[in-house]
């Protein structure tokens, strides 16, 4: 059974329990991390541990671990779960009131709690290529923190998996802003881009990563606002994400992207995961 942490004790994830009010099941108020392990090693934990601080201090929450505990925490997890690459969730919530209301008290604990899954860690050549779809996009305006009130993302998942598809690309206003769970970009003409960060766009670390690299390796990427109907222009699209890595597209709205009808893996895209691999 899988062990788990929650607001200081190791324990079986069959005897965690949160209080009924607590304020992340109540409101779902609270924000949330998750962070690939690769052989025991935390895949760019001080960029995660940034913008866990900064989700926190944009929902006013105290952070109650700093990150050599929070590391030493997900350290001692993968040693009592005898895992080596996995996936870490970590939730911080601003923690249970003695009743609901929409005012929260400044005098709570937090709630914290970390977990770990498995994911796919595929070589290249396994690696196929993702269906999604476009949506309107519903959601609010702070989408740049990562926070775990996340019901308008859960529903265009859920829309997605009902057409038997892999994610949802949320349009706004005529241009493409990111996916349900995952940053966009799009290359055309050896050239990649993706939108620039806003308050709809939530500051990815594999996006961070994948612009670092292709600088330094002079590859060129611009950020900019991409159109809905340049979608269907591209020659490659990418999704990203710290568990999805980055994975292309190859139908959207069941029409094809570039030459994945040829069955072709797409040149930049390899290039670029080939480059993010060396990184684990």
């Amino acid at each position: 059974m899988t062990n788990v942490f929650l607001n200081g004790k190791f324990l079986p994830v069959a005897d965690a329990s949160v209080c009924v009010m607590d304020r992340g099941f109540l409101f779902g108020d609270g924000v949330y991390e998750v962070i690939p392990v690769y052989n025991n090693k935390i895949f760019f934990f001080d960029k995660h541990f940034k913008r866990l601080k900064n989700s926190l201090k944009g929902v006013d929450i105290k952070n109650p671990y700093n990150k050599e505990q929070i590391s030493n925490i997900i350290k001692k997890l993968l040693h009592n779960n005898k895992k080596q690459t996995v996936a870490i969730y970590l939730q911080i919530t601003r923690g249970a009131d003695k009743t609901r209301s929409h005012v929260y008290s400044k005098n709570m604990n937090p709630t914290i709690f970390i977990n770990i899954f498995d994911f796919k860690n595929q070589s290249l050549d396994k690696i196929d290529p993702i269906d999604v779809i476009t949506t309107d996009d519903n959601r609010g305006k702070i989408c740049n923190l990562k926070t775990i009130n996340l019901l308008a993302n859960i529903m265009q998942k859920q829309q997605a998996h009902n057409l038997q598809t892999d994610e949802a690309i949320f349009i706004r206003r005529g241009f493409a802003q990111e996916g349900g769970a995952s940053n966009l970009f799009l290359i055309k003409n050896n050239v990649i881009y993706t939108p620039p960060l806003s308050s709809t766009i939530l500051p990815g670390i594999t996006r961070e990563i994948i612009i670092d690299i292709t600088l330094k390796n002079n590859i060129k990427i611009i950020e900019k606002n991409i159109r809905f109907n340049e979608l269907f222009l591209a020659d490659e699209l990418w999704l990203t994400s710290s568990t999805k890595e980055i994975r292309y597209v190859g139908l959207i709205n069941k029409r094809s992207i570039g030459n994945i009808k040829d069955h072709k893996k797409p040149m930049m895209w390899y290039k670029v995961m080939n480059l993010f691999n060396a990184l684990k």
